[in-house]
C-alpha cells in the first residue's frame, strides 16, 4: 500500500515574527528545530528510509525552483505594461509632431516630453518607473522609440541579470556588467499608422 506524506518545515525565525518567507532561506527557531526532530522520528517510525526521504526532497526543491522561476517571468513580463503604455503616449505625440512640424526626421527626447523633469517621460531612472525612455531612430515617417528596464535607481525591484534563451525572459536577482540593457521598442509608420513591437527581455 502506497502512502503520501504531507510535511512541512518547522517554524523559522521569520515564522514566528509573522514576516514573510517565500524567497529567503532562514533557520529555524528553537521551536522549529524541535519539531523538525519530531519530524524526522515519525518518518522514520513509519519506516522511511534516508534515502527515500533526500529522493522526494530534490524532487521537491526542483518542483519548487521551476514554479518560482515561472511565477518570476510572468511578474515580470506585468511590468512592460508600463513601457507598452508610455510607449503608445510617445507614438501620439510623435504623431502631433508631426503634424506640426511637416517630418520626424531630426526630433529629439524633448520634442516627445522625455526628460529630467518629474512631469516628463523619464530619461532616466527615477523610483516611480521600471523603465527609462528614448528615440532610437526618427527618419520620416518611421520612428522607432524604446523602453530600457531599470538596473538601479528605478521603482523597485530593479532588472534582472541574466536572460533565458529558452523562455525570452530576464531572470536572476541583480545587474551583471556586460549583460545588454532588455528594452521594448515600437516602431510606428507616422504616414500608415503601421506599428511593430520588439523587444529581448520577454515583455
Amino acid at each position: 500500500m502506497k502512502k503520501i506524506v504531507l510535511l512541512r518545515h518547522g517554524e523559522s525565525t521569520w515564522n514566528k515574527e509573522n514576516r514573510f518567507t517565500g524567497w529567503t532561506d532562514v533557520d529555524l527557531s528553537e521551536k522549529g528545530i524541535k519539531e523538525a526532530k519530531k519530524a524526522g522520528e515519525l518518518l522514520k517510525k513509519e519506516g522511511f528510509t534516508l534515502i527515500e526521504l533526500i529522493v522526494v526532497i530534490i524532487i521537491v526543491g526542483i518542483l519548487g525552483s521551476l514554479g518560482i522561476s515561472q511565477y518570476g517571468k510572468t511578474v515580470e513580463k506585468s511590468r512592460g505594461v508600463e513601457a507598452k503604455i508610455i510607449l503608445g503616449q510617445m507614438r501620439t505625440i510623435a504623431y502631433q509632431y508631426r503634424l506640426d512640424n511637416g517630418t520626424i526626421t531630426g526630433v529629439t527626447d524633448a520634442g516627445l516630453n522625455i526628460g529630467t523633469s518629474p512631469d516628463q517621460i523619464p530619461s532616466t531612472c527615477r523610483s516611480t518607473h521600471y523603465f527609462y525612455y528614448s528615440i532610437f531612430s526618427a527618419v520620416d515617417p518611421v520612428i522607432s522609440i524604446n523602453a530600457y528596464r531599470c538596473a538601479s535607481g528605478g521603482k523597485t525591484p530593479q532588472r534582472t541579470a541574466t536572460l533565458d534563451d529558452e523562455e525570452g525572459f530576464w531572470i536572476g536577482t541583480a545587474y551583471a556588467v556586460g549583460v545588454p540593457t532588455p528594452y521594448l521598442q515600437l516602431t510606428s509608420n507616422l504616414a500608415t499608422g503601421v506599428d511593430q513591437w520588439s523587444s529581448n527581455g520577454g515583455y
